[in-house]
């Protein structure tokens, strides 16, 4: 792994890896094993950050970032191969297409949280007479 001037590279489509010192190679994998799950759906990781305290971030192509949470690389890749495999049947539940995401938070034991571009959770006051 190296350092690239953003400046000097040319090719657009290049990830954006981050992550403390001395990690390259654990980010670098993480992203190789997150790449393929969400290419069947069109979206494109651009973005892929390891916190110092071990927390995963992701930002696809479409503007969403997911919470990936801590946890060894078969841990986090095991929660977001569940979310991909689910997140086309709660879009389209919605009238969605996978690139409404906006935000996912993976970190949860026993399932996900989303927010959809155009779906609201909150109910409007009934209005009183």
């Amino acid at each position: 792994m190296f350092e690239a001037n953003p400046g000097d590279v040319e090719d657009e489509d290049m990830p954006r890896l981050a992550g403390p010192d001395g990690t390259a190679m654990q980010v670098f994998a993480m992203y190789r094993g997150l790449r393929p799950l969400f290419e069947p759906m069109d979206l494109v990781v651009e973005e892929l950050a390891l916190s110092s305290r071990g927390g995963w971030t992701l930002r696809l192509d479409s503007g969403a970032t997911i919470e990936l949470g801590r946890g060894s690389n078969e841990e986090v890749i095991a929660r977001s191969e569940r979310f991909a495999r689910t997140l086309t049947q709660v879009t389209s539940k919605y009238g969605r297409r996978p690139e409404a995401l906006v935000t996912a938070d993976l970190r949860h034991r026993d399932g996900y949280a989303v927010r959809l571009r155009g779906v609201g959770t909150t109910d409007v006051p009934a209005q009183r007479n």
